[in-house]
């Protein structure tokens, strides 16, 4: 259990922006680590290899945000992730498209790189959310970075569905 106390620091809570922020990654690696783990668990469900290779990149690209999170922690910088970071505008290109949550067909490659999208929009949205909650200018960065870095995510699926399923249709 934490001995923290606030310290009348910038933050919503009083507590130090350092603080804060180190509860912010921890919370987004919460996050991120679920996202990871429902990829992991399709995959794991899934006969076709076309879209367990895809699920394992999905995983795997989440394990990279992870790590790159957890060393912002220990050296307070996002060098890692702001070089993984590289959009920073979304087209919302399928966005009209995204289902609720509901049942995902685990061998379709259309059905499991929407879900892909929507879970990256999600977290995108609550990265914003939060954004507009603090001040401090190092949290807001750290935000909005790990915003940049959802929106590449979310562009590369994308870019992915593209080339995957609708093909020339456009």
């Amino acid at each position: 259990m934490s001995t923290r106390k606030p310290s009348g620091g910038r933050a919503i809570s009083g507590k130090d922006g350092g603080l804060v922020r180190q509860d912010l990654i921890t919370n987004i690696i919460r996050l991120k680590s679920r996202l990871r783990s429902r990829f992991e668990e399709l995959y794991i469900k899934s006969s076709m290899d076309n879209v367990r290779n895809i699920l394992k990149d999905l995983s795997i690209s989440e394990e990279e945000d992870i790590d790159a999170l957890k060393k912002a922690m220990e050296d307070d910088s996002l060098s890692e992730l702001e070089l993984m970071a590289d959009a920073n505008e979304d087209h919302e290109r399928f966005d009209h498209l995204l289902p609720e949550e509901g049942p995902v067909d685990q061998n379709d490659v259309k059905s499991v790189l929407m879900l892909a999208i929507r879970y990256y929009k999600d977290l995108y949205d609550i990265l914003q959310l939060m954004e507009k909650e603090y001040t401090d200018p190092v949290i807001r960065h750290t935000l909005h970075t790990t915003m940049s870095r959802e929106l590449a995510n979310k562009s590369k699926v994308e870019d992915l569905l593209d080339e995957l399923v609708h093909k020339d249709y456009w």
